[in-house]
């Protein structure tokens, strides 16, 4: 699922939450910080995905309260598909779905659903204290096995709703553990600086962060560089994700 993983997973690079408002002007040396609407269900957004400047599909996000069963949890979900010009080369429809547990921020379980040029699979993962364990399902054919993990760990689309409650103040290094492409890495985010940006004709100060992959022996990820501008307002919204990695540069916009 060479696109969609590069996507969804490190940082879900690249899907986001919130609707765009316009920036306040602020001392340009202060952050605001989060309020608890950061982690509350009842956001829709949908994002255009470039690639090298070139519409290429959308990502729409939703953020739900969990079953009822499981007090204090929320659904977020992720629908990505290529656009039509796109489409007569490599069509992709994901969706993506992780169920999370607000006290401590952790994910308990997450789903994808893939259906790439005709090529279907569903992943289930199950996130445990020492262990993730992932059943994959490819033409009626299962397999089941476990990752190990030290402590908890979250997926790439929860990893975006972490980072947006913290206070995210100037030279903040936030680091947490997260699970993609089969791996556990440790991220470093790191907040560079307060930065004003034009999104849809809109000017916004932004939070601009810059999360960093370790694998388990400490070294750097290298070949995927991931940037993340945040809304310096309570909401924290991100309404601008640019990724590059060997498959080419991407950039998350917010439409609305």
């Amino acid at each position: 699922m060479k696109t969609s993983t590069i996507i969804l997973t490190p940082l879900m690079l690249a899907f986001m939450l919130g609707s765009a408002n316009r920036g306040t002007a602020l001392n340009p040396l202060e952050t605001i910080s989060p309020n608890t609407d950061t982690l509350s269900p009842g956001e829709s957004l949908s994002y255009t995905i470039q690639y090298y400047g070139i519409p290429g599909g959308t990502a729409d996000i939703k953020i739900d309260s969990g079953p009822s069963h499981l007090n204090d949890t929320l659904v977020f979900r992720a629908d990505v598909k290529t656009n039509f010009a796109i489409s007569a080369f490599w069509r992709i429809e994901d969706t993506f779905m992780t169920l999370v547990e607000k006290n401590g921020f952790r994910t308990l379980m997450t789903r994808l659903w893939e259906d790439e040029n005709g090529k279907k699979q569903y992943r289930e993962e199950k996130y445990r204290h020492n262990k993730i364990k992932i059943q994959e399902t490819i033409k009626n054919k299962t397999k089941t096995f476990s990752v190990k993990t030290s402590g908890n760990a979250v997926d790439g689309l929860s990893a975006l709703w972490l980072l947006r409650s913290k206070p995210l103040e100037l030279g903040d290094v936030e680091s947490f553990n997260l699970f993609a492409n089969r791996k556990v890495f440790n991220v470093q985010a790191e907040v560079l600086s307060l930065e004003g940006i034009k999104i849809n004709n809109q000017n916004l100060e932004t939070i601009k962060v810059h999360p960093v992959l370790h694998t388990a022996n400490g070294k750097k990820v290298r070949n995927t560089d991931v940037t993340i501008w945040y809304t310096n307002d309570q909401k924290r919204r991100p309404v601008q994700i640019k990724v590059k990695n060997a498959y080419g540069n991407l950039k998350f916009l917010l439409n609305n």
